[in-house]
Order: structure tokens, then sequence, then C-alpha cells
């Protein structure tokens, strides 16, 4: 078994180091993308997918709560979308803002306060919010949280 950044080659797939396969697939000589992401299969580009997350335990890791602020970072850029992971401290908030294109919000850690348009939506872990392009929106963490910001293509 081959190994390469803590993770493990295992029938044409990596995995997190110590996992079984848990990737399908025929997929052979297969090697960390560059940009982000594992690729699950070698077809083109334009139909190439790509495992971007293993776990919540590896976003803490790679994007750490900042005291009293926020942390940012993109986890994903691609053609078609963009991910970027927002951690949050209690009592910190990301102030009213737009986005330029259509966002999908998914909390997976902790709780947070969602605002659009001063309206506001309460959402826990596994919770989910879609917002239009130039719409204003806010967050809000009492509580340490995890979101997800997939910004979609136009």
């Amino acid at each position: 078994m081959q190994q390469r950044s803590g993770l493990q080659v295992s029938g044409g797939s990596w995995l997190p180091k110590g996992k079984r396969s848990m990737l399908v697939g025929k997929s052979t000589s297969i090697h960390m993308h560059r940009k982000a992401g594992i690729p699950l299969s070698e077809n083109t580009a334009a139909e190439q997918s790509e495992l971007i997350s293993f776990s919540a335990v590896g976003n803490a890791e790679r994007n750490p709560l900042k005291p009293g602020k926020y942390a940012a970072k993109r986890i994903f850029a691609g053609e078609k979308a963009q991910i970027t992971e927002i951690a949050f401290d209690a009592n910190v908030e990301l102030k009213e803002h737009v986005a330029r294109t259509p966002i999908i919000v998914s909390v997976i850690e902790g709780e947070i306060e969602f605002t659009v348009e001063g309206r506001k939506y309460p959402l826990a872990v596994g919770g989910c919010i879609f917002v239009e392009a130039n719409v204003l929106h806010a967050v809000y963490a009492q509580i340490p949280a995890r979101i997800t910001v997939t910004f979609l293509s136009a």
C-alpha cells in the first residue's frame, strides 16, 4: 500500500490513513488534485468528480477557529462552483453583505442565525439555505460554528 500526505492508496483510491476503501469504481492511477479534492475517476476535466472533504474533523484541522473572529478558507474552486468554509468563534457576526453569485449555505458544526433581508433563520447542523445573487444577508454565531458556502456559477 502506497502512502502520500497522510493518505494511503488502496485499490486505486486515496483514503485517509487507516480507512478501508469507501470509493467505488474502476479508478486507477489516482493522485491528489493540485487545486482541491481527490479525483474519483480519470475522466476529462468536464466529467471530473472530486471528493472535497472526508469528515468534519478534517475541516476543523484545515480551518481552525480564531478567538473572537471568523476564519474563511476556500476548500474547492471549480468551473461551476466554489466552496468556502467559514469557522466562527462564539458571539461573532459576519455583517450584512451580498454575494455576486447565488449561494447555498450549509451548517456543518454548531448553530447560526442567518439573516436574509432582515428575516432571521435559526440553522443548526444539517441546516441549509439558498440565497440569490446580490441579496443582503448576514451570519451570527452565538456558539462556535462552522458553515460551508457554495458559490454557484451565475
